[in-house]
């Protein structure tokens, strides 16, 4: 058979490329369910991650009409990563696995993270994240998972993280999240993390 493809025909494409082209490789619940209801929990693997290690006591999960909020009172870690351009905080919405592997509690990542963070802002329009630990604060804004702005300020603020995301209507259409649906996966998650304090509500703005 003649060969129809030559090295020209070849074309590396980035992580985010890859998500936004086969958004059901990866969101596959999404779609089989047809509701954007896991997103917040999955978002909700370092939170848990550190409630395991006793550093996280709460995660508050707000609902807006097209995008959601968590705040947990722990924060990502802000010294470089592997790659010594990011950190540690910015890989997590960037790089592959970075939420997986990085996690304290290996157990964490093999039952709560299976979506995982970086593929989850890729497929965003909009993600804000401000996060706090050891007296630094990072403030960082994505856009269809690539950064496009990080600041760094000293603060003696207690560690915490807030998280507001926007998944992409260009890639899940009409799918939306719903308080009762979020609320059903929130309280078989309670029954596994005794004592964590998670609670859901519906918000506007």
């Amino acid at each position: 058979m003649e060969n129809k493809y030559n090295i020209n025909d070849i074309r590396t494409i980035s992580l985010t490329e890859s998500v936004r082209i086969r958004p059901k490789l990866y969101f596959s619940t999404c779609f089989l369910e047809e509701n954007l209801n896991i997103l917040p929990l999955e978002m909700a693997c370092h939170a848990i991650d550190e409630f395991v290690d006793g550093n996280c006591t709460y995660l508050k999960i707000k609902l807006y009409e097209d995008y959601f909020s968590l705040e947990y009172d722990a924060g990502m870690k802000l010294t470089l990563g592997g790659d010594k351009e990011k950190t540690i905080a910015e890989m997590f919405f960037t790089t592959l696995f970075t939420c997986h592997n990085l996690k304290k509690h290996l157990a964490v990542g093999e039952e709560f993270c299976r979506i995982g963070v970086c593929p989850i802002n890729a497929a965003a329009e909009w993600c804000e994240v401000a996060t706090i630990s050891e007296r630094k604060k990072g403030l960082f804004h994505f856009e269809k998972g690539i950064i496009t702005s990080r600041q760094f300020e000293a603060t003696e603020e207690s560690n915490s993280t807030l998280i507001k995301i926007k998944p992409d209507p260009s890639i899940f259409g009409n799918l939306r999240f719903t308080l009762a649906g979020v609320e059903q996966k929130t309280t078989i998650l309670r029954t596994k993390l005794k004592g964590f304090k998670i609670s859901v509500i519906s918000a506007k703005g």
